[in-house]
């Protein structure tokens, strides 16, 4: 009638491209939320310690960031990326003697 259509009962397929649609909004949620955390650590980092020190400090993360690479998701470490990442602590080291 009307080029309506009974309505459909979802195969197994559809019902695990639902699950996965459903992990990513949760997913996102979660990032977008963390997100929002961590800039508000920040801003309250800023309020606490001089500003300079503090947006250094927050390039560390890049440091974090090859770690994780390398050891979850097995990416290979280039001499020029770990010198990079030893730059990074080297300067947050200096920051913290300076």
């Amino acid at each position: 009638l009307l080029g309506l259509r009974a309505v459909e009962r979802p195969t197994a397929g559809r019902l695990a491209a639902y699950a996965a649609v459903g992990v990513l909004a949760v997913c996102l949620h979660l990032y977008a939320v963390l997100l929002v955390g961590a800039y508000g650590l920040a801003l309250w980092a800023m309020t606490r310690a001089p500003i300079a020190t503090v947006a250094a400090l927050r390039e560390t993360a890049i440091v974090f960031g090859v770690i994780i690479a390398a050891c979850t998701l097995k990416e290979r470490l280039s001499p020029i990326r770990i010198a990079a990442a030893l730059v990074v602590v080297a300067g947050a080291v200096i920051i913290k003697l300076g």
